[in-house]
């Protein structure tokens, strides 16, 4: 029986060959968080909704965006729109399923 890959994993394996690669990359954790405060709870939003899972600085100097899913896992809308909101800024954007795909992507794009 084969393992179903985790989202977290291939987030991590992607870091990993990036940082070997000497890419500047990071994790970019998003969410919310509540919070105690005089007596309420409060939502603090740690990042933008629909942020990608790895921000990265292209060899180019240019912003790039990967959103990372596994299985048959699709963008949301709020992470589409995110992805088109780089590309229109100049920046580079990528869905990945796999280590493999940022390679390709790597190739084709240089």
């Amino acid at each position: 029986m084969k393992l179903k890959e985790r989202e977290s994993d291939i987030v991590q394996a992607i870091l990993q060959y990036l940082r070997l690669i000497e890419i500047v990359c990071w994790r970019n954790q998003s969410g919310v968080i509540f919070q105690e405060y005089k007596g309420k709870t409060r939502a603090i939003r740690m990042s933008e909704a629909g942020i990608s899972d790895i921000i990265a600085i292209y060899p180019d100097g240019r912003l790039w965006a990967i959103e990372v899913k596994a299985g048959r896992n699709m963008p949301t809308l709020a992470q589409q729109e995110f992805l088109e909101r780089v590309k229109k800024a100049g920046g580079l954007s990528l869905v990945a399923y796999s280590v493999d795909e940022v390679k390709e992507f790597l190739e084709i794009k240089r």
